[in-house]
């Protein structure tokens, strides 16, 4: 019998649960796997490994023990007994239902060398997290859903597109040379484990690593196994060539656009279909939703100044979209072609809608 703190396992667990999958075929993707040491769940794509010695080497259903441990004493007592396990904490006793060890399917994958590594810090993250939110989600056009990894010269560039939106972001040095393609979901599920264990204990000390099948983030006690996309990476630079302005100069984001935006959104009810007409002139912002297009609650209209911002800009773009890439943007680029947003070493451009509105 094995005596473990309550909250130790139950942060152990937290940090692997993004893995979970309870919608699947696989009876064993909705369980947290146990083997010894350290814990783990996993599905098709990933898989995420905590370091917490329960002795035990089962598989129990994940929403069972997120239910149940958050309502125990400080510590239990944990026991491996036939097709059950015994759990002793205070005066309660629970013996909840298993898998086999045998049904525990996934294995670490064996990896010589992984030839591009990054540390992970918290600028690099948020650039991930900036990235992930260009992705597309056109399931017949995989290579848009997710986000590419481009080591070359010491430099690490990530992309991302949906072909409306593309992202870049300048991570900085990097050891090795090379280029992958992270789905998302995966992308997502760094980002999560990294920021819980920033909950848990502060930054923590992590790299994320690559090789031809494999991405991998080491974070000590913490292990996330990503597999690579087969598809292969949109042509970026054609993208940020057909919708990028030729010459334009950045400019603060005008004051009140975030509040605007907001108050747009509400009345679009976060349609992605929805549009913001954008117009410069005078040095003056008009924004205002296009009509009959995704509006739903009422109208919307605003003027915001723009001084030492020269030129006329008449174009239109999705409410939501641009939205969620303005998010602590530091400058702003208006240009007949594409609008463009800039926080540090990030960068997003957006194509207009093709049809301007209508006067």
């Amino acid at each position: 019998m094995t005596t473990i703190n309550t909250e130790q396992l139950l942060t152990a667990l937290k940090l692997c649960r993004g893995a979970v999958d309870a919608s699947s075929v696989f009876p064993i993707f909705s369980h947290f796997c146990f083997c010894d040491s350290y814990v783990y769940a996993y599905n098709d794509l990933w898989a995420v490994l905590a370091s917490v010695d329960t002795g035990l080497n089962v598989g129990i259903r994940a929403d069972v023990l997120l239910g149940i441990l958050p309502t125990l004493a400080k510590d239990m007592e944990l026991k491996d007994s036939d097709k059950v396990v015994k759990l002793v904490s205070g005066k309660t006793k629970l013996e909840l239902a298993t898998k086999p060890k045998e049904d525990l399917l996934f294995e670490i994958p064996e990896v010589d060398s992984w030839p591009i590594a990054v540390k992970l810090t918290g600028a690099f993250i948020a650039g991930l997290t900036r990235c992930v939110q260009t992705v597309g989600n056109d399931g017949q056009h995989r290579e848009f859903t997710g986000v590419a990894f481009v080591a070359e010269k010491g430099n690490l560039t990530l992309y991302s597109s949906d072909d409306t939106r593309i992202s870049k972001f300048e991570a900085g040095k990097v050891k090795g040379a090379g280029s992958c393609l992270i789905p998302a979901r995966g992308c997502s599920q760094f980002i999560d484990v990294w920021n819980g264990l920033k909950e848990a204990g502060g930054e923590p000390e992590a790299t994320l690593l690559f090789n031809e099948e494999w991405s991998f983030m080491d974070a000590g006690g913490v292990l996330v196994y990503c597999k690579l996309m087969p598809e292969t990476a949109p042509d970026y630079q054609k993208i940020i060539k057909r919708i990028t302005p030729q010459s334009a100069a950045w400019s603060e984001v005008p004051a009140g656009l975030v509040e605007a935006l907001t108050r747009a959104e509400v009345l679009v009810a976060k349609d992605l279909g929805a549009g913001l007409c954008l117009a410069l002139e005078d040095e003056v912002l008009d924004v205002r939703l296009q009509e009959g297009n995704g509006v739903r609650y009422g109208k919307f209209e605003d003027q915001l100044p723009m001084p030492g911002t020269p030129g006329s800009v008449n174009l239109t773009v999705e409410v939501v979209r641009l939205n969620q890439s303005l998010q602590g943007a530091e400058g702003i680029m208006f240009n007949v072609r594409c609008l463009g947003l800039q926080t540090g070493d990030y960068t997003c451009w957006i194509s207009p809608f093709e049809n301007q509105a209508s006067e």
